[in-house]
């Protein structure tokens, strides 16, 4: 599996023009993460997926970022749900996966929409921003609060599980980075979610927690918290990017009233992991000197055709670190015009 996703970067790095401009993976891509099965790694077996462990996702997802981040954003955030899913009621389950296992559930969880018990499940209405990778989804997974007999929002809080049909995409994803994410609106207006396809959840600043673990699958990687599992995917992202960054130019892209300038890159030496070669590499530092970036500007950098996402700088003229994952793999350092 890790095999295959490294065959695919140099596919990848062809189609991330394309994934930029079109604002969102391609068909053509899709449908090669489609047939390596990569939507299916940690998807149960009962179901038609492989169910590997957590390690082989991460590596799968670097191997795919390496050579598109945005894909690999895509990626990990929707072949990571199935860990949720599995502690959806069983018929709720087969529902989704059907015959042949196909299923792609990108998710969006907050505003929480707000939902109405009726007769056999739910009436819902939510409008959920940033959900990467809908365009190429099969279902998507989002949260509401359940509305009381008075008709106000109870503390109650449900996960509903929509077929494609139930909702709408709304394209307002227009940013200076990770554009081909396709993070867009879903918009679902008073539809009916049968009770198998909700699931009681806790964490409402997320909503991505089950309120209890079903028991359903037997193996383990199915009963932990799906929070801890789906956070780590992403510096799985950052970690490939800033890898393909090393010994690269960067360009800071700027607004109008900010001037543009060049940024030249050096890096320290790298030293492997004690896990082997396989994994990034830590102690990654890199310096970046400008001459004209000016406070308070957000930044973005572009690395050939890969973007990233950028933060805001310190609001003083000296030294200000960016961030790129929570592993820390590489450090930008913004020096200031004097240097």
């Amino acid at each position: 599996m890790i095999a295959r996703a490294t065959a695919l970067r140099g596919t990848l790095r062809d189609a991330q023009a394309e994934c930029e401009a079109q604002g969102r993976v391609s068909e053509n891509v899709n449908g090669e993460l489609i047939r390596a099965g990569f939507y299916r790694v940690i998807q149960p077996r009962c179901f038609g997926g492989y169910e590997f462990d957590a390690p082989t996702f991460c590596r799968v997802m670097m191997e795919i970022a390496r050579g598109c981040p945005e894909t690999g954003w895509v990626l990990a955030l929707t072949a990571g749900h199935p860990l949720i899913i599995a502690n959806f009621p069983l018929e709720g389950q087969r529902e989704v996966y059907g015959k042949n296992g196909e299923f792609r559930c990108p998710a969006a969880f907050n505003p929480h929409g707000a939902t109405m018990p009726v007769a056999g499940g739910y009436r819902l209405t939510a409008s959920w921003p940033s959900a990467s990778g809908c365009d190429t989804g099969t279902h998507h997974l989002g949260s509401a609060t359940v509305t009381g007999a008075d008709g106000k929002p109870t503390a109650h809080v449900i996960q509903v599980l929509l077929t494609r049909e139930q909702y709408r995409i709304v394209d307002d994803w227009h940013v200076m980075g990770m554009q081909g994410t396709g993070s867009k609106r879903i918009v679902a207006e008073d539809v009916f979610v049968p009770v198998q396809r909700t699931v009681a959840a806790v964490g409402v600043g997320r909503g991505n927690e089950p309120a209890q673990r079903t028991g359903l699958h037997a193996n383990p990687l199915y009963l932990g918290r799906t929070a801890s599992f789906l956070i780590a995917g992403l510096p799985s992202i950052f970690i490939a990017a800033a890898s393909s960054s090393i010994g690269s130019t960067l360009v800071a892209r700027l607004p109008p009233t900010a001037s543009r300038s060049f940024i030249s890159v050096t890096s320290d030496t790298c030293h492997p992991l004690p896990t082997g070669p396989s994994r990034w590499l830590s102690g990654t530092r890199t310096l970046v000197k400008n001459t004209s970036l000016k406070a308070r500007s957000p930044l973005i950098c572009l690395i050939g055709r890969i973007s990233m996402p950028g933060l805001f700088m310190s609001m003083k003229n000296i030294v200000s670190p960016l961030c790129f994952g929570t592993f820390g793999s590489v450090r930008v350092t913004m020096m200031p015009k004097s240097e």
